[in-house]
């Protein structure tokens, strides 16, 4: 349909009649444009229709119709989860039923999970024949032939292992068994009728151009709070068979250092890990120069083990003769940095990937916009600078619309006198608050010259991870002051501290959303001097180490959140006063789909929903509030429970996880010997997790594999991540 604008009816007229409309007071303008309005209704309609033709683009609710045109079950379009790309190649994965490709691509739609099929026949040692020779079977490892980059111990156990073995018997277990047990089981595997499904099910984040963190001179950690994290391939376009270099799965040292070498040869691949894309790309600026930083060539960066911090050397030879130039230093099992002595560098920043199990915490996915009230001071950091405007009203004070650093934001908001204000971060930098003053926090004033209430928000853009360094202290109105507004209140939205945040003073509202609090023996969230009259704090996916709050005056809220002690002992109790007891309650608190690693110790649980407490969890006011769905371990006091593990008779076996150890990233993901009532629960998974929908997600492999699965084959689950 042709668009004229907003009057299109109107606009066919003739000149002369709009002309003399135009005299009489535009009345048929006016009768005309409540015809606009339907024709565009019904225009929008069509267009909905004509869309709704295609599985790419029709409305959510109409899949399992399209669905059940080609065939598939509604049972399995109730459960999938990405049942749009399921539905649209059915029929694609239908004509090349009964192969390997087809059993993954069609498990990967219906999960979401990249995933890989390997025939485990084709592992099994075998005596080879004459007529036939497959050299690659049969025999062991053959240790001398170490090919820089086809290291096939560096691949021992994983997807893409190429080691043979000897066969396996031993009494197969039908899929929906395997999914009730151990994930990852070894029973069997390797023999002539089973095939391998292995499964990425942590997600891949790329940083770009982001400010990594400097420990001493020439050397760096990717991670922003200085601690050794894995770098991971980043997201990449996956067509046709998946391969290696395009899953998300940790950066391989050996093959890294195979395709530099292959690209100083000047015969790099067309698709590797370090192209067309590389996956580790370092930008740097050396003492003395000026300008932006420049990018080191792939070619030069050297993939060692840096777990000594031996400086790296300024060439090295290639296995064809000839040397290749170093100029830096990169262990990917570690995330760490290294430059050859004497190297002095100014400013360094990184490209890279981490991964975790999903979005949690800040990082560079998407998040919805948090909108709590219209503000009169609005100052953006890291963007391009712009003067002041009536707009946003920072013509308000003589400070710019922009600044350079969250410190110098800060400043200017402590300056100033507005009532709401909001800070924008538009880049992925390190910003350390603790330089000026390493002993004290970074004070951010929540009250005016006249102890009137203010309101702040410190928000990261989307696709930006900034990182603070440092502690944070929330200033409010002295206590008892008249003038205290209930506006009172201080949102972080999308940030990582390297750091605490204490509140003092009058403040009605602490909001953290997405953020990472990292995880010490020191609590992350305190209270300093006497308590405030009413604190509210809500704490929604995020992580963040131990809360002391005062029992009376506070209320937390924690929704699908990690809160660790860190081995500190307490994750949430009491804020310890000389005038109070030696180890008090926390307050009144409302926790929703979270994992808390250490003791728990409150005043009173309004309502624990599908909560993992990992550690003992004490209640003083047991007869009032609800624990329903949840773990408790045993020697729990709490109000009444229902529907809670373990259940008298039940399995009383603890949780375990793959990893306890913030920054790695199996963190508080649950690990495959976990008992299958808090994996895989009547109401799903327990914990922080739950949104994920491991269990349903697993639902659908039984299914899919009767449909898919190559004659005579088994199929055997394995998460590689």
């Amino acid at each position: 349909m042709s668009d004229l604008g907003p009057e299109r009816l109107y606009g066919l007229l003739p000149e002369i009649l709009r002309y003399r409309d135009a005299e009489a007071g535009q009345g048929l303008r006016a009768f005309l444009a409540v015809f606009d309005q339907e024709y565009a209704a019904i225009e929008q309609s069509i267009a909905g229709l004509y869309d709704d033709w295609f599985v790419e683009t029709c409305e959510d609710w109409l899949l399992p119709y399209i669905g059940d045109l080609v065939g598939i079950e509604r049972s399995l379009l109730a459960q999938a989860l990405t049942s749009r790309a399921f539905v649209g190649r059915s029929l694609h994965y239908r004509r090349r039923k009964g192969t390997p490709d087809a059993l993954a691509g069609a498990a990967s739609d219906a999960t979401g999970w990249p995933s890989v099929a390997i025939p485990s026949f084709a592992l099994v040692a075998a005596t080879q024949s004459m007529l036939d020779p497959h050299p690659e079977r049969g025999g062991t490892v053959d240790l001398r032939r170490m090919e820089p980059g086809k290291d096939p111990l560096s691949r021992f156990g994983g997807p893409f292992d190429a080691i043979q073995r000897n066969v396996q018997v031993s009494d197969a277990a039908p899929l929906s068994e395997l999914l009730s047990l151990s994930m990852s089981n070894d029973r069997g595997r390797y023999s002539l009728e089973r095939i391998g499904l292995f499964f990425w099910r942590l997600a891949s984040y790329p940083m770009v151009r982001a400010t990594v963190r400097r420990l001493s001179a020439g050397t760096y950690t990717f991670h922003p709070f200085g601690i050794d994290s894995p770098l991971f391939n980043p997201p990449r376009r996956r067509d046709g068979r998946p391969r290696e270099m395009l899953l998300p799965a940790p950066l391989n040292t050996a093959a890294l250092n195979a395709e530099a070498s292959a690209l100083a040869r000047g015969n790099g691949a067309e698709e590797g890990f370090l192209s067309p894309e590389p996956a580790v790309e370092i930008g740097v600026r050396y003492a003395g120069t000026r300008g932006a930083a420049q990018r080191i060539p792939p070619q030069a960066v050297l993939y060692c083990d840096l777990s000594s911090w031996t400086p790296p050397p300024t060439s090295v030879a290639l296995p064809e003769g000839g040397e290749r130039a170093i100029q830096v230093a990169v262990d990917p099992s570690l995330g760490r940095i290294a430059f050859p002595k004497g190297v002095e560098v100014e400013w360094l920043e990184a490209s890279y990937a981490y991964a975790f199990s999903g979005d949690l915490g800040g990082g560079p996915y998407a998040r919805p916009t948090e909108v709590t009230g219209r503000t009169d001071w609005r100052a953006e950091v890291g963007g391009a600078a712009r003067p002041a405007s009536e707009e946003n009203g920072a013509s308000r004070t003589a400070e710019p619309f922009s600044f350079a650093t969250l410190a110098e934001a800060l400043a200017a908001w402590n300056d100033g006198a507005f009532g709401a204000g909001r800070i924008e971060i538009v880049a992925s930098d390190l910003s350390d608050l603790s330089g000026s003053s390493p002993s004290s926090p970074y004070p951010i004033k929540l009250a005016t010259d006249a102890g009137e209430g203010r309101r702040l928000e410190i928000v990261a853009a989307g696709g930006y991870r900034p990182s603070l360094i440092g502690d944070l202290r929330a200033i409010g109105p002295a206590p008892g002051n008249q003038g205290h507004a209930p506006t009172t209140a201080l949102l972080l939205d999308g940030l990582w501290i390297d750091g605490a945040i204490e509140v003092s003073g009058e403040i009605s509202a602490l909001t953290l959303v997405h953020c990472t609090l990292r995880p010490t023996a020191r609590p992350a969230l305190s209270l300093v001097g006497d308590r405030p009259a009413e604190l509210e704090v809500a704490i929604r996916s995020s992580v963040l180490g131990a809360i002391r709050l005062p029992a009376e005056g506070c209320r937390i809220n924690v929704k699908d959140s990690i809160v660790d002690a860190a081995g500190s002992g307490r994750a949430i109790g009491g804020n310890p006063t000389p005038s109070a007891l030696a180890d008090p309650p926390g307050p009144t608190c409302w926790l929703t789909r979270s994992t808390i690693f250490g003791e728990v110790y409150l005043a009173e649980i309004a309502v624990a929903t599908e909560m993992l407490f990992v550690d003992r969890v004490t209640v003083d006011r047991r007869t009032r509030g609800l624990v329903r769905r949840s773990y408790l371990p045993p020697g729990s006091t709490t109000p009444h429970r229902e529907s809670s593990l373990p259940m008298p008779g039940g399995d009383p076996s603890p949780p375990s996880f793959t990893s306890r150890v913030f920054g790695q990233p199996g963190y508080a993901q649950l690990g495959p010997s976990c008992p299958s009532s808090i994996a895989h629960g009547p109401f799903g998974e327990l914990g922080v997790f739950h949104l994920l929908r491991q269990p349903e997600r697993l639902a659908l492999l039984p299914q899919i594999a009767a449909e898919f699965l190559p004659w005579g084959l088994e199929a055997d689950i394995v998460f590689a991540t």
